[in-house]
């Protein structure tokens, strides 16, 4: 058996048109604009990988006609290969009521196999009570929900030399996994299965902090217990000393593979 990837980026043509310079805001890199889905599949071929589960990445489809044609693509292109490709259907955030619109279309119609989101919009991290009405869907779904990070509008361009992804992203993973602890989300929507990329940001590491807080505040029950049961993918943390520590806090079974 090869290896499943749910960490795996695709570019829809209408993606790139709408939000071309966005892209390369984050990549830096204008040969990421040449990524085709034939070229994907020589990656997948040339790894050993069965089936990727794609996603948008950064900067999302805020756009309800946007998401809704990008997740027609992925709909399209999982059909046209078989057993390669899976979806994380985009969501037009931060509007809630097109997003549980789209959700319905992502989940029920084209069969998506979870939803993909980003680690804030507009500066709101995931524990906001703006989610609320999404994540009760998301919930009653039991959803796959993989978890991408972008700068938060604060932070954007912060250390202007370098891109916003080097540093910033597992950042903004580990304040809104925090978000999500101190609001009560991992607890009130258990049935949710959260994947937070990048070996879930600098939650590992900092988890000591993290759990100690909710300790002196009284204001989470077991928040050590509630981050280890979450998911992440082990997109750059295959460094020895990155991948002990995901491994100390979530167990080999729950840190996944992406490419």
């Amino acid at each position: 058996m090869g290896w499943i990837d749910v960490h795996h980026h695709i570019l829809p043509p209408a993606f790139v048109a709408a939000q071309r310079d966005e892209i390369l805001y984050y990549a830096r890199d204008p040969a990421v604009l040449d990524w085709s889905p034939g070229r994907a599949l020589e990656q997948l071929d040339r790894f050993g990988i069965d089936t990727a589960y794609t996603s948008l990445g950064v900067p999302g489809a805020p756009d309800p006609g946007l998401a809704r044609a990008c997740n027609e693509y992925a709909a399209d292109l999982a059909r046209e290969h078989p057993g390669r490709f899976g979806v994380f259907g985009s969501l037009p955030l931060p509007d809630i009521d097109a997003s549980l619109v789209e959700l319905e279309h992502a989940l029920d119609q084209l069969r998506a196999d979870g939803i993909g989101l980003l680690s804030n919009y507009d500066g709101r991290h995931l524990g906001d009570p703006l989610f609320a009405p999404l994540f009760d869907e998301l919930d009653g779904r039991r959803a796959v929900v993989h978890v991408h990070p972008i700068a938060p509008p604060a932070c954007r361009g912060l250390l202007p030399d370098y891109p916003d992804p080097f540093i910033e992203f597992p950042f903004d993973t580990t304040r809104t996994i925090t978000s999500l602890l101190y609001a009560g989300a991992l607890s009130r929507w258990p049935r949710i299965s959260f994947i937070f990329s990048h070996g879930a940001g600098a939650v590992p590491m900092l988890s000591q902090r993290i759990v100690a807080l909710a300790q002196m505040t009284g204001s989470v029950a077991d928040p050590l217990g509630q981050l280890s049961q979450q998911y992440a993918d082990a997109v750059t943390t295959t460094s020895a000393a990155a991948f002990a520590a995901a491994s100390e806090l979530l167990g080999h079974g729950r840190i996944l593979f992406g490419s």
